[in-house]
């Protein structure tokens, strides 16, 4: 199994995925520094620079590291995991060595999460790395976002197993691997692309709440997991520098009117979206996780390789 597991953890860095996430992380902290350097010419509270990199920071990882990079990443390796093995006829060779089926899954799984679960790491070390070496913090920010990086990790662990259960699972439903990469790649595009514009023009028009199109809405969802591990460092606030931006892609805020007898004037306010609830959706994405790589293993072990 250890062979399995090494063999699948190194074949996942290659000349084309690392340059692109090495890629994605200098443009993240690029970004981030530049965020700070713009709201230090203001003389800005802690409070409020803390609050307005956390969003940045968190919008970025959510959308980009931790989102359609590491997802295509987890996508291009659990699509072929038992896939490829099948279409080249190199699972029966496997198989006729003192390998059992149990350890050929275990083995290759477990190197795809590891793999992946690194790209995260080095990833993130980057968009701090180049944060840190542009913008030159002070310590506390710096300490503040480090909190933020930790949380990060835990909520993309839990991406990654979503992603991989559901990968494994097609790669042991299809003979080859590109049908099940195009599935998975759709999913990405739709959690962390599509589905953030439908639900932009859906809201315009008064549809989304009226239809109960949020019951669909596979990004509030990831948003609501996203949310449930950041709140481990603290709710951001809704008055937050950019957070109507982080809320095109997340939709975990909503504005309601403001009583005018309270407030003396008209307007809304931005709340926490609690639509849907945050632990029926982590129990629900973590049920569905353990059962689709019951799944995987199932058909492995039923598998005719003859």
């Amino acid at each position: 199994m250890k062979h399995i597991f090494n063999k699948t953890y190194s074949k996942m860095f290659n000349y084309v995925t690392m340059p692109i996430v090495v890629a994605a992380s200098l443009f993240a902290g690029y970004l981030l520094a530049g965020d700070y350097l713009d709201v230090m010419t203001r003389t800005p509270t802690f409070v409020y620079l803390s609050q307005r990199l956390a969003v940045m920071y968190c919008m970025l990882t959510f959308v980009l590291i931790a989102g359609l990079c590491i997802w295509m990443i987890v996508a291009n390796t659990s699509s072929g995991l038992f896939a490829n093995e099948l279409h080249e006829g190199t699972l029966r060779l496997l198989l006729s060595k003192p390998v059992s089926r149990y350890e050929l899954v275990v083995g290759k799984i477990g190197g795809m999460l590891a793999g992946a679960m690194t790209y995260l790491g080095i990833s993130l070390l980057i968009v701090l790395g180049i944060f840190t070496l542009r913008a030159q913090p002070d310590q506390d920010i710096l300490i503040y976002l480090l909190k933020y990086t930790f949380v990060f990790l835990l909520y993309g662990a839990f991406v990654i197993l979503i992603a991989g259960a559901i990968g494994s699972f097609l790669s042991t439903c299809f003979k080859k691997k590109v049908p099940a990469l195009l599935i998975l790649a759709l999913i990405g595009f739709l959690i962390f692309g599509i589905i953030p514009i439908a639900r932009t023009i859906t809201q315009s028009l008064g549809v989304y709440d009226k239809m109960h199109l949020y019951l669909f809405d596979l990004n509030y969802q990831f948003g609501l997991i996203f949310n449930t591990f950041t709140q481990l460092i603290g709710q951001l606030s809704s008055s937050s520098g950019q957070i109507e931006v982080y809320n095109v892609f997340t939709n975990l805020f909503k504005n309601i009117p403001t009583d005018v007898d309270v407030t003396l004037t008209s307007g809304s306010l931005m709340v926490l979206n609690k639509t849907l609830n945050n632990v029926i959706v982590v129990g629900g994405y973590g049920l569905l996780t353990v059962v689709l790589y019951t799944l995987s293993f199932r058909r492995m072990k039923l598998k005719d390789i003859s």
